[in-house]
């Protein structure tokens, strides 16, 4: 049996992990949902894949989890980040991409009607 893919899992609720894949048929089971998407978008300058929740906009609070540097675009719900091989695999990540990825996480304020909420984010160029 080969090696399945090792991505980036960056969850709702700030946290992070490695995990690992074998079909792209356990990909809503990591993100927690039945619909999925994906977009690609660069994190400190390379390219990466992002799997993201299809439904993320529609949740009764949705949760932001990425955003653009100079805020003008936000995703939403857990994401899943691989990179792609060039024919539209994914493959999976190094060292490297693990830290480039860890190093874009920062802490984001955001106003919620009457107070100030502190949330982790990743953060994409």
């Amino acid at each position: 049996m080969s090696e399945g893919v090792k991505a980036f899992l960056f969850k709702i609720d700030g946290t992070f992990e490695r995990v690992e894949f074998n079909s792209y048929k356990e990909i809503g089971a990591l993100l927690n949902t039945d619909m999925w998407t994906t977009a690609c978008r660069k994190f400190n300058g390379k390219h990466f894949n992002i799997y993201l929740d299809d439904l993320g906009l529609y949740r009764e609070q949705p949760v932001i989890t990425a955003v653009k540097t100079n805020c003008s675009e936000r995703l939403v719900g857990n994401l899943l980040l691989t990179v792609m091989d060039g024919r539209g695999g994914d493959i999976s990540l190094t060292e490297e991409d693990f830290k480039r990825l860890e190093d874009s996480v920062i802490l984001l304020n955001t106003w919620d009607d009457d107070h100030w909420e502190q949330s982790r984010v990743l953060v994409y160029d």
